[in-house]
């Protein structure tokens, strides 16, 4: 009867350490807000376009110093940076705007509920490994590519993929909060074949 009562243990505990170090490898992914992504690679054609994608969109700043002009926006916790060109050369007051690139705290596309390791984050993003990224210590900022939107290239007429750059800021001990922010743009670089 001992004997089977210590099988019995050893048993338990091997399937319990076997289950916990699968359970550590299988991580439940974050749910990611992908609906802005697309804007990365629209022309938007008026201030009306804008506030269709970005509600209630205010000017915060401009400099029509140096062209291409760059026009900088407030929606809610999104900070959108444009690039402002002429439809028509010879009409000055016709603009088209590019978003450049786009910010705000990662809650607003991750469901993240609170502060995690970068390694830890960036394995819950992709729901698995991932090793694609680059981590600066020092300067506390996570970079990676993943994720992707459609370009709409005018001279042939059809549709790049391209990666979505996200550049987090962490916090000093390197873990990404929901209140830290990122940046969006793409990574022309990295174009998906």
């Amino acid at each position: 009867m001992k004997k089977i009562l210590i099988l019995i243990i050893i048993l338990t505990t091997t399937i319990t350490l076997s289950f916990s170090s699968y359970a550590k490898n299988k991580v439940k992914p974050y749910k990611i807000n992908t609906k802005y992504f697309k804007y990365l690679g629209y022309t938007f054609k008026n201030k009306k376009d804008i506030n269709k994608c970005f509600p209630k969109s205010k000017l915060i700043s401009k400099n029509t110093k140096y062209y291409p002009f760059k026009y900088k926006y407030k929606s809610g916790k999104f900070t959108c940076f444009y690039e402002c060109e002429f439809d028509d050369e010879l009409d000055k007051s016709t603009y088209e705007y590019d978003l450049d690139y786009f910010k705000c705290p990662i809650k607003k596309i991750v469901n993240i509920k609170m502060r995690t390791k970068y390694s830890k984050f960036v394995r819950k993003l992709a729901g698995k490994r991932f090793t694609n990224y680059d981590v600066d210590k020092k300067k506390h900022k996570l970079t990676l590519a993943y994720k992707t939107f459609k370009y709409y290239e005018e001279e042939s007429k059809s549709y790049e993929k391209y990666y979505v750059l996200w550049r987090i800021k962490l916090d000093r001990k390197n873990r990404v909060k929901p209140s830290s922010v990122v940046s969006f743009t793409d990574s022309e670089e990295n174009i998906v074949n």
